[in-house]
């Protein structure tokens, strides 16, 4: 039987075809923008700062299958545990298929490109659950293009690949929860339990998540979906108690608490090596997590007898300032604005395409941030208690509300917002989609 021509063909499934046809071309974009950037833009020291020690990791895993940040050399290393395994093995990877370190950094860019070109389809196949098409395809173009994405997507560190995953988790556990099907739950408690090994940020999520499809009804998802996250983690942890890591991950939380604490943190990091008076700001800062680390008890008193003697202010950083400059534009810590490393002939300076895109995200991404709120706040008035819909929904905006508030305690600067972005712009679309929406109805009704 040969199919009907498209003429007389159903009109869901010509739209179908339509929608299909339009995120393939939204993914060919993202796919030309990144490779754009990465031929055209030149890094200065690509293996610099936190690059150099997820490449010293993934060298030792590749050479000697020590999981470790010490400097590469022939003897074997003493493993550790201060970052997690994740982002280190996709580099290994890539280390054992092309020995040589420049083919090696070309490959992982390259993989790291198509994952970052996948981010926008994936962001349209979640954001159909709950919003029309011509609104998921919108999230999905504004991903393919979003200036952060494109520069990081040719930067190696972990936040490409934490994106990726972070959204494979996420349509795996919507899957699972809208067929009802325990294989597909556990899948996605793997894939979080992957998402964690990239960044251990995302420990408490699937937990509070397996909680909101329990109490939606779906208690034997919930609980297939916890148990493979916890496989994962409990597997990682198996491992750091057999080892003496000398600095793990809580010393890390440690830090960041303190660093996160200050205000002048991010300036203070920044001009320590120009500046006499930066530097004693942030040799007091380091002394000060030294101590959490070292004493918890004297050191959170001595934090906490500092945002005592200023209420309002600290007030005021942990409750406004500290979650826009979350999803603020500029990095801090790199060299500033949309990169983290020092960049020449950038296409986003030469280019008049990338120069608009960068200009009109800008000038969005505050407006993004106020809807991706409202949205968070329109999905808890979503009925339909065992709706697939509602649940993706509110999946996303448990999830933008979760790692919103780690960053405020933690540290929070737009770098770390990056992974993020595509769901704050699927929130956001569902904000927009849901207030024009209302807008219409009253003309509707009236004419």
């Amino acid at each position: 039987m040969e199919p009907a021509p498209p003429s007389q063909l159903p009109d869901s499934t010509r739209a179908n075809r339509r929608t299909l046809l339009v995120a393939v071309a939204i993914a060919v974009l993202a796919l030309v923008l990144r490779l754009g950037f990465l031929f055209g833009a030149e890094v200065m020291s690509p293996l610099a700062g936190d690059e150099g020690q997820y490449w010293n990791y993934a060298w030792n895993l590749a050479h000697h299958h020590v999981f470790s940040h010490a400097e590469p050399s022939s003897a074997v290393p003493a493993p550790d545990a201060w970052r997690g395994p994740g982002y280190p093995a996709f580099l290994a990877v890539c280390i054992a298929l092309v020995p040589t370190g420049p083919g090696a950094i070309a490959l992982a860019e390259l993989l790291q490109v198509l994952l970052s070109s996948l981010l926008a389809p994936m962001t349209i196949l979640l954001a159909r659950r709950f919003v029309p098409s011509g609104w998921a395809l919108a999230g999905g173009l504004l991903v393919a293009i979003w200036p952060h994405l494109i520069v990081f997507a040719g930067t190696l560190l972990s936040e490409t690949v934490f994106a990726f995953a972070l959204l494979a988790a996420a349509l795996a556990i919507d899957h699972a929860f809208a067929r009802n099907r325990m294989g597909a739950a556990g899948f996605a408690g793997l894939l979080a339990g992957a998402a964690w090994l990239v960044n251990p940020i995302l420990m408490l999520f699937p937990p509070v998540l397996a909680a909101l499809a329990a109490w939606k009804g779906k208690r034997k998802v919930a609980a297939v979906y916890l148990l493979g996250f916890l496989v994962v983690v409990g597997a990682w942890q198996v491992r750091n108690a057999t080892i003496d890591s000398g600095g793990g991950s809580a010393q890390r939380v440690g830090m960041n608490f303190v660093q996160g604490s200050w205000p002048m943190y991010h300036d203070a990091y920044r001009d320590r090596f120009s500046s006499p008076i930066a530097k004693a700001f942030n040799d007091q800062i380091e002394e000060q997590a030294r101590l959490v680390n070292a004493d918890p008890r004297a050191g959170l008193e001595e934090v906490f007898q500092r945002l005592g003697a200023s209420p309002m202010r600290y007030l005021g950083w942990y409750a406004i300032q500290k979650p826009w400059l979350l999803w603020d534009w500029s990095v801090r810590i790199g060299w500033g604005d949309v990169y983290f490393l020092q960049t020449r002939h950038s296409p986003f300076d030469r280019m008049l395409v990338y120069r608009a895109i960068h200009e009109i995200c800008r000038a969005l991404n505050p407006i993004l941030f106020g809807l991706a709120l409202l949205s968070c706040g329109l999905a808890t008035r979503q009925k339909g208690h065992g709706d697939a819909a509602v649940f993706a929904w509110q999946a996303c905006a448990l999830l933008f509300c979760y790692l919103t508030a780690v960053h405020v305690v933690l540290q929070a600067e737009p770098r770390y917002s990056i992974p993020y972005r595509p769901i704050e712009i699927l929130l956001a679309v569902a904000a927009a989609w849901a207030i024009l929406s209302r807008l219409r109805r009253p003309a509707q009704d009236g004419g």
